[in-house]
């Protein structure tokens, strides 16, 4: 298989598993903070998968990937805190 076939793959995975931890269809109101971790870590991942393989990222500089990488991080856990702690 073509590389960008295989991370399509897993990218269409991580969207199920953020389907199933973010508990979608159900009438739950809040979400626990394992399942908010869940969801936020599988949106780096695949923003990661993202901008590695489908833009192109993987053939830039190491500073270019780590400035991308911890804009992500930063962005994830400054809305996962916002969100289950309700800021």
């Amino acid at each position: 298989m073509k590389r960008l076939t295989i991370v399509w793959i897993v990218l269409v995975a991580l969207t199920v598993m953020s389907m199933i931890s973010g508990q979608a269809g159900s009438d739950v109101p809040h979400l626990s903070i394992l399942a908010l971790a869940l969801l936020f870590g599988f949106s780096v991942l695949k923003a990661e998968g993202i901008l590695r393989h489908f833009l192109d990222l993987r053939a830039s500089s190491a500073a270019w990937r780590g400035g991308f990488s911890a804009f992500l991080i930063g962005l994830a856990v400054i809305l996962f805190a916002l969100t289950a702690f309700k800021l």
